[in-house]
């Protein structure tokens, strides 16, 4: 699948428009969750996923995120990705103008243009996935990251996707995703065992429906990415602050 991608996403950039963003002025995702007391939650806007097909396809963009930023999440993702995940830049746009959170563009990213395109669109935070990128595609979108002041959320899923990607800790959000995308399936083990060798701040992404679920992690992490659960939810507002627990419950 990751092969797939990666080609659908070389085309995707070759025929990319150049984008001139201004740099962003929010404030560091980075420095909130290293001071929150709380588990935070960065919700995601995901209208679908490989592993899943369609999850809501209807989504009043602008109300789901409005009731993600009133009931307390740190931040929001917005899948951009079109083809794997039918989200879009005109979603992350749309949410940029109606919420004040940092926004998370989430998409496979692995060319400064694809950066440029983010920010151009009201992102304040672009994903490095690993297993998805060089260590000198990782160098190049990181930097022009940093040149327009945003964060860099990587994710990774194993011991060496961690020190792949450890000379760009510093200044950096790490985020460990339970799910393996060589098979997508999902347990809260790869957050269990890779705790202690995760620099900090760090999130856990993928398979929380419920409060008990967090209660798996042994140990805790500085906030949860969550999406499918609160897309889902009739209620997302009550089931994301049953997520924010104080750190020291776990």
């Amino acid at each position: 699948m990751l092969t797939r991608i990666r080609q659908t996403k070389e085309r995707e950039v070759q025929t990319m428009p150049t984008y001139q963003p201004e740099p962003s002025t929010h404030p560091s995702l980075r420095h909130t969750l290293l001071q929150s007391k709380q588990i935070e939650v960065i919700a995601e806007i995901k209208r679908a996923s490989p592993s899943r097909g369609v999850i809501r396809e209807n989504i009043d963009i602008e109300h789901l995120a409005k009731t993600y930023e009133r009931s307390g999440a740190c931040a929001i993702s917005v899948l951009t990705d079109e083809t794997y995940f039918h989200g879009s830049s005109d979603d992350l746009r749309r949410v940029a103008e109606v919420t004040n959170v940092p926004l998370l563009a989430k998409d496979f990213i692995f060319s400064p243009k694809q950066v440029d395109r983010a920010r151009y669109f009201g992102a304040h935070i672009v994903l490095v996935i690993a297993r998805f990128v060089t260590i000198e595609e990782a160098e190049a979108v990181i930097r022009r990251a940093k040149q327009l002041q945003m964060d860099v959320l990587i994710e990774v899923h194993t011991e060496e996707e961690i020190e792949k990607m450890r000379p760009f800790a510093s200044g950096a959000i790490f985020g460990v995703n339970n799910r393996d995308l060589s098979n997508f399936t999902v347990n809260v083990e790869p957050t269990n065992r890779l705790h202690d060798r995760l620099p900090r701040p760090y999130i856990s992404e993928s398979g929380f429906f419920t409060k008990e679920d967090v209660q798996q992690l042994r140990q805790m992490p500085d906030g949860l990415l969550i999406g499918t659960a609160l897309v889902l939810d009739e209620h997302p507002e009550r089931l994301l602050r049953t997520f924010q627990l104080p750190k020291e419950v776990l």
